[in-house]
């Protein structure tokens, strides 16, 4: 359907093919299809500037820059990109847009360790995501100001802002945002000794991803990962982590959850 589309946006009007093929960026980027979505949102990009489209250029620019930090570690290029749209929401007083774009800059803050910038933006972004009612962007945000807090040893805050991430993506059935938070407690339960269960939550939190085709796609939740995953391995004897990660992935997603929250 997606080459029906594209073909058929040839001869759309002006306004309807930079949507067609943000679409396909769209679509392409939940694929893993990274250099297809670049060049969709590029082209749409374009299309929209063409069309005066002020929405659709700030919505592509985010697409843009998200595929940029991501593939190419271009951080110059993706702050561009997420200032652009920034600054087009402010001026269309679209909140959802600049809520987006405050998250977005503040991954690529959390992610060169900037956590005292990347924290008033991710609440800034909260505050706008919870006045629309906004779920998804609720626990994305409560997820990324979890790791704040981890990473600041304020692992109180952390639990807090990871329960209520994890509540928001159950009722969601948002199973990426799921794994996050697991991978949040797993971090917090660590620091706090129970380094085998961690290990299991770990586990479980990659099973998750394996099952629905989805790795860690900011740099910042990567790091976060890796981080702790690493503190995990040498925490334990390696027959002890890869027995307890092993039962962790084999895990339904209900046993995993209830197993951060008894903790």
């Amino acid at each position: 359907w997606l080459e029906e589309a594209l073909g058929r946006s040839n001869d759309a009007s002006a306004v309807a093919r930079p949507k067609v093929l943000f679409g396909a960026g769209q679509l392409a980027r939940i694929q893993g299809d990274y250099h297809s979505a670049y060049s969709f949102y590029d082209e749409s990009l374009a299309a929209s500037r063409v069309a005066g489209d002020k929405r659709q250029i700030a919505l592509s620019s985010e697409g843009l820059g998200s595929v940029a930090a991501y593939l190419h570690g271009d951080v110059k290029a993706a702050r561009a990109f997420f200032e652009e749209a920034l600054t087009i929401g402010r001026e269309l007083g679209d909140e959802r847009v600049i809520a987006t774009s405050l998250n977005n800059l503040a991954e690529l803050e959390r992610a060169e360790g900037n956590y005292a910038a990347a924290r008033p933006l991710y609440e800034e972004a909260l505050t706008l995501h919870r006045r629309k009612g906004d779920k998804e962007g609720q626990s994305i945000c409560l997820c990324n100001l979890g790791a704040v807090a981890y990473y600041e040893a304020d692992f109180r805050a952390a639990r807090s802002y990871y329960t209520e991430a994890l509540a928001a993506a159950q009722d969601l059935g948002n199973r990426i945002d799921i794994a996050i938070s697991l991978d949040g407690f797993a971090a917090i339960i660590a620091k706090r000794g129970n380094v085998e269960l961690a290990a299991q939550l770990a586990g479980a939190a990659d099973g998750l991803r394996e099952l629905i085709g989805c790795q860690p796609e900011t740099a910042a939740d990567r790091h976060f990962r890796d981080a702790y995953v690493a503190l995990l391995r040498t925490a334990l004897p390696e027959g002890t982590f890869d027995s307890a990660y092993e039962h962790g992935r084999g895990l339904k997603m209900s046993e995993a959850i209830a197993l951060a929250r008894e903790e």
